[in-house]
């Protein structure tokens, strides 16, 4: 069967008719393409998966334009950027300490901060004392090779590196005698992605970090090296304190020294290790200290040092492979027992010392008052804590005044402590005689 040009036209028209019916009746919109000219093929292209699909029960909603929500475009289009920074970021151990305040929200700069470089031309000039009015949460404390700074009732700050890595943000002083940053009063803090530290090595009587009197504190990786007493201190009531992923290492004695303190500490996910000896608590009743998924070198295995054994809790730590898991016998019982010598007192003769060795031990009395043994501690602040003493812990004022002998003044108390010893013995016990008001005790180092 042919057909002839006349019929085929009338059959062409029928189906060009049901075929612009039939994609009607889809709702399918042809869009005219752009083509140069002739030979461009305008038809769509409907793809075998597209003729399976099930057609919705509903259409679908799409959104209104902006123009057409409460406020218009311009408001939604603020209404999607980032939320406006309130931090303040400092690039300079100048702009850090200008910034320190209750609640302020500090973001350090990637860099090597050296306090010491600052302290130390600050000191020099005559508006020294200006900035010292002027920075009413700060103190330049002076010790005995150099200055040291302490934040002071500013609670609430948050103290942040750019970046998740410590070593970008290093802050570091040169005194061994003081300490990289202390804070006094200050509740409610954070301090993370950063490094802290000496930059001489050798002995070092100043910690890393110092807190004093502080509550919720939250450290998140943080990088604290020695030559630093300690890497971290809390004292003096201080509790709740979290320590999160930081490395502690190469202190001069441990990586941390809680005393004093009330509340709980938690080290998670923490390595500790390099450092000359362990870590020391030295909790009030109710304190708890934990460790989770903790590494600890040879020394801080070895030499962990805890009043009482039951207030501490170890969880999927790490000890260091040349001794096993830690005996620490029975723990501290709440008293000392006298030592194992009986010393002839007779036969002691003065000795001399330096501020240095006083604070390097703590110095606790051969004989209990009524209220136990007294301790004595030598801060290398020039500041003192005495315990059990007649009364609460007294913090009395503490200097030498020659080679041999010293005073404390301060909190109520005045007094004076000499150190003894025996040179007929190779090996003598060194012994503090302390003298308060009428009171006077001979006192030995542990």
């Amino acid at each position: 069967m042919s057909f002839s040009r006349k019929k085929l036209f009338p059959v062409l028209i029928i189906i060009f008719a049901l075929c612009a019916s039939l994609f009607s009746g889809c709702g399918a919109k042809i869009e005219p393409q752009q083509g140069d000219g002739a030979g461009t093929d305008n038809s769509a292209a409907v793809t075998p998966e597209a003729q399976n699909t099930e057609a919705s029960p509903e259409p679908a909603q799409t959104e209104a334009p902006a123009s057409a929500e409460p406020g218009g475009e311009a408001e939604n289009k603020a209404a999607s950027e980032p939320v406006k920074d309130d931090a303040v970021h400092v690039s300079s151990v100048e702009e850090f300490l200008d910034a320190i305040a209750p609640n302020a929200k500090i973001v350090v700069e990637p860099g090597k901060y050296d306090i010491t470089a600052f302290t130390d031309e600050l000191m020099m000039k005559p508006s020294v004392d200006d900035w010292r009015e002027n920075h009413k949460y700060l103190e330049l404390r002076e010790c005995f090779d150099g200055v040291e700074v302490v934040v002071k009732n500013a609670g609430g700050m948050t103290i942040s590196g750019t970046t998740e890595i410590p070593e970008d943000t290093e802050f570091t002083i040169d005194p061994r005698y003081a300490t990289v940053l202390s804070f006094e009063n200050c509740d409610d803090m954070l301090i993370e992605y950063m490094k802290f530290g000496h930059t001489e090595n050798g002995s070092c009587m100043g910690d890393v970090l110092c807190f004093s009197n502080c509550a919720d504190i939250r450290l998140n990786t943080l990088d604290l090296f020695g030559c630093g007493v300690y890497g971290l201190t809390a004292t003096n009531g201080c509790g709740d304190i979290s320590v999160y992923n930081s490395y502690i290492h190469n202190c001069e004695f441990g990586p941390f020294d809680i005393y004093n303190s009330r509340g709980n500490f938690v080290f998670r996910k923490c390595v500790m290790k390099g450092s000359g000896s362990g870590g020391v608590f030295q909790d009030i009743p109710g304190a708890t200290l934990k460790f989770a998924g903790c590494s600890f070198g040879e020394n801080e295995t070895n030499s962990l040092y805890f009043w009482n054994e039951e207030s501490v809790s170890f969880e999927n730590c790490t000890w260091s492979e040349i001794t096993q898991y830690p005996d620490y016998g029975e723990g501290y019982n709440g008293y000392y027992e006298e030592p194992d010598y009986n010393p002839d007192f007779s036969a002691l003769k003065i000795a001399p010392t330096d501020e240095s060795y006083l604070a390097s031990y703590i110095w606790y009395g051969l004989e209990d008052t009524e209220e136990g043994m007294p301790v004595l501690n030598f801060r290398y602040d020039g500041t003192a804590e005495l315990t059990n003493f007649h009364h609460d812990t007294l913090y009395p004022n503490w200097r030498l005044e020659n080679e041999y002998a010293g005073v404390l003044e301060g909190d109520g108390i005045s007094g004076s402590f000499t150190l003894y010893y025996n040179p007929d013995l190779e090996d003598s016990n060194t012994w503090l005689y302390v003298k308060i008001g009428d009171y006077s005790m001979w006192m030995f180092c542990f």
